[in-house]
């Protein structure tokens, strides 16, 4: 294309100037939410992929009655090794936050600091697992049973701007662990994220524990580093034979064809392993995403072709003199591609402008990572090259659309607008309205599924409640009880190691009832008398726990439905105690999960402190929270105290279907956006081709309600249209992700219906605003010149 064709398209756009806006903005929304949802795409595909090696790396997971299991005993890391020479090396990982519940304190001379992410492992871990170190000798660091490695962050935290290596720390006022190493820091959104490693083989020794040959405690996370062509069937067969025999014979388990070995690159969509504190994405989600962005990119790029399509009918009779003056079909279709190409060009550079400042307001993390992805020269290369290659068929398609036409007729007035706007309305209404009342329904089933968790009764009295890490310390448990419940603003006070949202322990063992006997699988919490009082639990048969009780158990109403136990007496024994009540099922896990058979035993010197406060007002509180922390300091000798609301921490659980509902949200209005653009660009062309029609109708009689009817009825009719398209779909889709949750809303008509009558009431907004203008015109500027 010449200089001088250039500037006729110009002038074209010059002249077209809301066409031009509209294809501008509706291209640069889609293309900057499309290039947002492709950055957290790639972000999460990439979770567990950052490890160098990671595809050779493999953890061993079972499917078991228990649940899904990643822990595993300690020599079989070591077994596996000796017996098979894929298996290059291995490393045993404890989680010291899950393990005892975040209770770590390091003392750096007279600071003492909580400790929440520190796990321990055997000297191989960073031989297996690859980071960068900033100082020290990370190859050996965990060779010396002492040896403790600090990521930057927490050094800083720790030690300041000094550097830390060398230098002793002492863990739980107990034990002297030397700074090794520092390392760069873990991403808050790493697969595994920590900010402190200490020697596996100190902790044994500190605790004189060999655990050489214990097959039968299930207590660690090994993972493998294979060679590339590993036999892994032979691995998994040999695994699930060495458990049977060494562990599974002595509870009644088989772990034959359970066992498996899970790539670390595939661990973040995996099924979380019980009691692991790896972060887990839902690969459901990132579907979910993908579909609205393509869905978001569809309506844009139909809008710009529709209008592109509109716009050139109105260019017809240019179009027939250019052709009757010998212009190739070649050299008109690049005129179409050439303007094509321009607007697109035009809306990546403001679609990559808006990302840019709105990544100006952000301050979290995983967005600013999410935003991070799009400033890399690949991806914007990527994401331009899209852009042009949409352009390029979006021109296509609007000139060989013009050049069918004949010219000779076009010139004589044969071929008009009029005759192609049944296609426009077929194209851009109905597709986008079954889009949009489909996503319409989606994020209110969504929001309401979220607001039946916020609702539901979980068994419990959830509100003014507070819990802290707690030392197993019988004599100062008590002491710190007795200081507690004196104060006016508390209401009791319970030691536990399990409250709703944690990760409980599941165990099997004997129930002794109707003079049979058998192994029973369940959940397991450990408390004291004071536990269901503090909770604000019902006992539904029975009674509580008191004081003088020795081996007994209480268990809920799961556990006697499941077997079968009816009205209590003195014979039902469940491990060797004596079940005295029923407790009304409480929510112990999130919504995803059904309540399932439960037992409180009383074991009263657990890992848990939690506090009912007497009232919801702050002032209270805030005494309440005063007190508990000055009488934990008292207790255990200014060890810092780390205090959460329950409320809170239950609230957390669900944060990721939060975050899903307001992104998701956010995606949705900005589609149905989109989709207003086009209809209204669409809406002036196709009133413009009736225009004379109007004109005719006003001067016969015709009111102005009448012809805006008359203008919205198509409009209407294909609202109607896609909503029966749409309600299965959505229907369908919806119904799907509702089966993740064990509990979960009704998928109710009034949904549906709602989303057809706004989609209708979009519909008629965003039209009858210029419907009204032409029917309020004067009827003789349209036909002046008939």
């Amino acid at each position: 294309m010449n200089f001088n064709e250039l500037k006729t398209v110009l002038r074209t756009q010059k002249r077209n100037k809301l066409t031009m806006l509209i294809n501008l903005l509706g291209l640069t929304i889609g293309i900057a939410s499309v290039a947002v949802i492709a950055a957290f795409v790639v972000s999460e595909l990439n979770r567990g992929k950052e490890i160098p090696n990671a595809q050779n790396i493999y953890r061993i997971e079972s499917d078991t009655e228990f649940g899904h299991i990643g822990l595993t005993p300690y020599p079989l890391g070591n077994y596996l090794k000796n017996k098979f020479g894929d298996v290059i090396d291995f490393v045993n990982q404890a989680d010291a936050f899950t393990g005892t519940n975040g209770l770590n304190t390091l003392e750096n001379g007279d600071e003492k600091y909580i400790v929440k992410n520190l796990f321990y492992a055997d000297s191989s871990y960073f031989k297996i697992f690859k980071h960068k170190p900033i100082s020290g000798d990370l190859s050996h660091a965990l060779d010396n049973p002492n040896g403790l490695i600090l990521t930057k962050g927490e050094s800083l935290r720790i030690f300041g701007n000094t550097d830390p290596v060398g230098k002793t720390v002492k863990l739980d006022n107990n034990r002297l662990l030397e700074v090794e190493a520092v390392i760069e820091d873990i991403p808050e959104d790493a697969l595994n994220y920590f900010q402190s490693v200490a020697s596996l083989q100190g902790k044994f020794q500190a605790e004189n524990i060999s655990y050489e040959e214990r097959w039968v405690q299930f207590d660690f996370f090994c993972y493998f580093q294979l060679s590339p062509n590993a036999d892994l069937v032979k691995l998994e067969k040999e695994t699930s034979t060495v458990l049977n025999e060494r562990f599974a014979k002595k509870i009644g388990m088989d772990f034959t064809n359970k066992v498996s070995f899970i790539p670390y690159s595939d661990l973040y969509f995996h099924e979380p392993s019980i009691l692991e504190h790896l972060k887990h994405g839902s690969f459901q989600t990132v579907m979910v995403f993908i579909s609205v962005s393509i869905l978001i990119l569809f309506i844009a790029v139909i809008n710009f072709i529709n209008l592109s399509k509109a716009q050139g009918l109105q260019r017809t009779k240019e179009i027939g003199i250019r052709q009757i003056n010998g212009s190739s079909r070649k050299k008109i279709l690049s005129i179409f591609v050439t303007e094509s190409i321009l607007i697109t060009f035009a809306s990546f550079l403001l679609s990559i402008a808006l990302v840019k400042v709105t990544s100006l307001f952000v301050t979290n993390y995983n967005l600013l990572n999410i935003l991070s992805i799009l400033h890399s020269p690949l991806f914007i290369i990527l994401l331009f090259a899209g852009v042009i290659f949409i352009g390029l068929i979006a021109g296509i398609i609007s000139g060989s659309h013009i050049l069918r036409l004949n010219p000779v007729q076009t010139l004589k007035g044969q071929k008009s607008l009029s005759i192609q706007q049944g296609k426009y309305k077929l194209g851009i209404t109905s597709i986008q309205f079954v889009i949009a009342i489909a996503l319409i329904a989606a994020i209110i089933t969504v929001n309401k599924q979220i607001r039946f968790i916020e609702m539901k009764d979980l068994g419990f009295q959830k509100e003014n409640l507070v819990y802290f890490p707690l030392k197993n310390d019988k004599n100062k448990n008590e002491v710190l009880y007795s200081k507690l419940v004196q104060h006016a603003s508390i209401q009791n006070f319970s030691v536990t190691d399990g409250l709703p949202g944690m990760q409980l322990s599941r165990t099997g063992a004997d129930l002794s009832f109707k003079g049979e006997k058998k192994i029973v699988k369940y959940i397991t919490i450990n408390s004291d008398y004071h536990y269901l009082s503090t909770m604000g639990m019902i006992m539904v048969q029975g009674r509580n726990f008191r004081e003088g009780d020795k081996d007994v158990v209480i268990i809920n109403e799961s556990f006697a439905k499941a077997f079968d136990i009816g009205t209590l007496n003195d014979q039902i024994m469940l491990d060797n105690r004596l079940v005295i009540g029923v407790v009304k099922d409480f929510q112990i896990e999130s919504l995803y999960h059904q309540t399932g058979p439960l037992a409180i035993r009383l074991a009263p010197y657990t890992n848990y402190g939690v506090v009912r406060i007497s009232s919801p007002d702050p002032i209270i509180i805030s005494d309440a929270l005063s007190y508990i922390k000055s009488s934990y300091k008292e207790t255990f000798d200014d060890r810092p105290i780390d205090i959460h609301f329950l409320n809170e921490s239950l609230d957390m659980m669900y944060q990721k279907e939060r975050i899903f509902s307001n992104v998701l949200s956010l995606f949705v209005l900005l589609a149905l956006f989109v989709s207003c653009i086009g209809l209204f660009g669409i809406s002036i062309y196709s009133i413009k081709t009736r225009v004379k029609e109007i004109g005719i109708r006003k001067v016969n009689g015709a009111r102005i309600s009448e012809v805006m009817a008359m203008l919205n009825k198509d409009f209407v009719k294909w609202v109607v249209i896609a909503f029966a398209i749409a309600t299965p779909v959505a229907w369908y889709a919806m119904h799907k992700w509702l089966e993740n949750f064990a509990y979960k809303t009704e998928l109710s008509w009034w949904i549906f219906a709602l989303a057809g009558l706004l989609a209708l009431g979009i519909a008629l907004l965003t039209v009858s605003w210029q419907s009204w203008k032409a029917a309020t015109r004067n009827p003789v500027e349209a036909l002046r010149y008939e």
